[in-house]
């Protein structure tokens, strides 16, 4: 691609994971999202090895610019992706344990288009069967993320805020995960350009709520029994 930032234009600076955009091996769990959009179906290929647990100690300054602050060619459309292949071993569980202890409850099934939704009515989660563990896992802590942050129990300013409310809920998702040492930074930060639509205030003011529901997510997930065998992982459960 071409186009160039203008210049004298100030970039916006995002927490990114510390390995995000430095050359590695490509892995079958790269890039993926989550959300109540209709996903993008990924290109065919292998599942990838297990994720191994890490600890996430920081995160670095990456700068991003809006397409309207650059020239030359039109910069091609960026849309999230599903993640694939497997998830860390005990992941989902964990997760699935905070989202009971909200009162809710946990279903696999048809999501209508979207990856996953959470629905107050009925105390209940669902996410959608028919994607792999990676993803289905990565779903469940963006349906977490929104609990956590309080949007489910606020559903009018959910309505009015949506676009802050979408980028809180991707975020606390992208580093729950990276903590679970998957990278999901494909799906996250176009989701994110999306919803935010360059409104930098919209990014700051996720700060605190993501930096907050992540934290406590991450205590959470610290705190649960970890698998000490060198079993092999149980299956993710899909729709009955």
């Amino acid at each position: 691609m071409t186009a160039r930032r203008r210049p004298c234009r100030r970039g916006l600076w995002i927490g990114a994971h510390p390995g995000a955009g430095r050359p590695r091996p490509a892995r079958a769990t790269d890039c993926g999202s989550d959300g109540q959009t209709a996903p993008v179906a990924a290109e065919a290929g292998g599942a990838g090895e297990t994720p191994a647990r890490k600890q996430v100690r920081g995160f670095r300054r990456a700068y991003v610019f809006d397409g309207a602050q650059t020239d030359g060619q039109p910069l091609p459309e960026v849309a999230p992706v599903l993640l694939t292949g497997e998830a860390p071993a005990d992941l989902w569980d964990e997760l699935a344990a905070q989202v009971t202890a909200h009162g809710y409850t946990l279903e696999r099934g048809d999501c209508h288009g979207a990856n996953g939704y959470t629905d107050q009515s009925s105390q209940s989660v669902r996410v959608r069967d028919d994607v792999d563990d990676a993803q289905a896992v990565k779903t469940l802590a963006y349906e977490l993320g929104h609990i956590e942050c309080g949007h489910v129990a606020a559903l009018p300013t959910y309505a009015t805020c949506r676009g802050r409310c979408e980028v809180e809920a991707e975020s606390v998702a992208y580093v729950v995960t990276a903590a679970a040492g998957m990278d999901a930074s494909g799906y996250t930060f176009a989701y994110v350009a999306q919803w935010a639509g360059g409104d930098v205030p919209t990014v700051r003011q996720a700060a605190e709520t993501v930096t907050k529901a992540a934290r406590t997510i991450l205590r959470h997930l610290d705190s649960a029994p970890q698998q000490t065998d060198d079993s092999a992982p149980a299956d993710i459960p899909a729709a009955a």
